[in-house]
């Protein structure tokens, strides 16, 4: 064993007497932790799989990782015969997400906690020919056991970000004998190429791959069914603004400039997706302070004209939502955090407005119009934007013609993934 994950599992040594007993508790006393008690080996969410059917074994962190694992087997199809697939997530909303989108035949579950003993458990009944991270997932045990065990590791859609690679350098040892593990690490960008470099990874196994979050797009544009959501909403007219997967501190800003865009005179609807459902209640009650009527979408079954303001408390429909809007906010950029898809928007030909933080995107705002993807750094030129969309809806369908293009066009790189990872299972 590496110096560096002989002290990590010694720091984890000391940790174990105290978290261990507290999530057993949790999960069997908190009904929304119930399915987490899996992830302590000492039962298992996985059958034995039979030698002859040693496949791929699929790492996504939460529901943005479901979906782009989902976009890359949909470019994997024909799967070879006798191989079976297992998808795991490390969150609960993630794992529904698997089990909607991903269907019976792909086995799917809970990532085991990163303990020696849970981790071995879940390699010896998964059996995996080929294990994918991705994005940057990085367990050290896991990696440990299953390159023990002669699994094939790679990472796809790896990004390093500029607000991580900081804390990445100050554990680089620990970081080097991880990456050491991988066959090949294909990464978003060659900036994200030279960060993981920079923190011991290979170079000749390091590549730049693209961001493979950008596939599936048409896919799912002709798979969505917007009829049940505009019945629901039942906007009579009334245009549609979405502020999609906004982020704590985004608050005040949004629903001030939505505000002052009513005041304008649009009459237009805010459906508010936060991207962690927990902080649904935040966006409530910052609305109904401002005036403005609120209500959760888990609640409405046909909208009372008198709600202005939708507060999205589900996962999974807001992808849809985009299709509906005259205009979209894009949430994570007025506060640092890097940032979320500006391009679900862009495929539905939506104008969209982003704050100053988009760092985690930027490879994909360097190809959107500008006339249709607009900074705005502040609230008064995100009101000043959508009272723009809201009265030019003639220019802004035409325009949506060529970023909608745009935004299809950036989705190759699930197709490659795919491809890479058929080299390795089939080798």
């Amino acid at each position: 064993m590496h110096p560096s994950l002989f002290l990590y599992n010694s720091l984890l040594g000391l940790v174990y007497p105290l978290a261990l007993p507290a999530f057993w508790l949790s999960s069997a006393l908190v009904p929304a932790w119930a399915g987490q008690r899996p992830r302590l080996g000492l039962q298992s969410a996985f059958p034995f799989t039979p030698a002859a059917r040693r496949g791929l074994w699929m790492q996504a962190a939460s529901v943005g990782e479901i979906n782009l694992a989902a976009s890359i087997l949909a470019n994997y199809i024909p799967w070879p015969a006798g191989k079976r697939i297992t998808v795991t997530s490390g969150t609960l909303p993630g794992l529904r997400q698997a089990r909607n989108c991903l269907g019976e035949k792909i086995q799917t579950g809970l990532l085991p906690l990163d303990l020696p003993w849970a981790v071995k458990a879940a390699i010896l009944r998964v059996r995996p020919r080929v294990y994918v991270s991705l994005e940057t997932e990085i367990w050290p045990n896991l990696l440990w056991l299953l390159h023990k065990s002669k699994v094939k590791i790679l990472m796809i859609n790896g990004r390093i970000s500029p607000r991580s690679y900081p804390r990445y350098l100050k554990i680089r040892p620990l970081m080097a004998a991880c990456l050491s593990f991988f066959s090949r690490l294909s990464m978003i960008s060659q900036s994200d190429a030279e960060r993981v470099i920079a923190l011991g990874a290979d170079p000749a196994r390091v590549t730049v791959g693209g961001n493979a979050k950008y596939g599936g797009l048409a896919a799912r544009l002709r798979a969505a069914d917007l009829s049940g959501l505009r019945r629901r909403l039942n906007l009579d007219g009334s245009p549609l603004l979405v502020a999609g997967s906004v982020r704590s501190g985004e608050e005040i800003p949004v629903l001030e400039a939505f505000a002052r865009t009513r005041r304008q005179g649009a009459g237009a609807i805010l459906l508010a997706a936060p991207r962690h459902i927990h902080n649904a209640g935040k966006w409530y009650k910052a609305a109904s302070r401002r005036g403005l009527r609120a209500e959760y979408w888990s609640r409405i079954t046909v909208r009372d004209p008198a709600v202005t303001v939708i507060v999205l408390d589900e996962m999974g429909p807001l992808f849809n939502f985009y299709g509906l809007a005259a205009a979209v906010f894009v949430g994570g950029s007025l506060v640092d955090k890097g940032g979320h898809n500006p391009l679900e928007p862009a495929a539905w030909g939506k104008p969209l407005a982003y704050g100053p933080y988009m760092q985690d995107f930027s490879d994909a705002l360097l190809r959107l119009s500008p006339d249709m993807a607009r900074m705005t750094p502040d609230l008064g030129r995100l009101s000043q934007f959508w009272i723009y969309c809201l009265e030019n809806p003639g220019m802004i369908s035409h325009m949506g013609t060529k970023i909608q293009a745009e935004a299809l066009a950036l989705g190759q790189a699930a197709g490659q993934a795919a491809e890479l990872i058929r080299e390795y299972l089939d080798d």
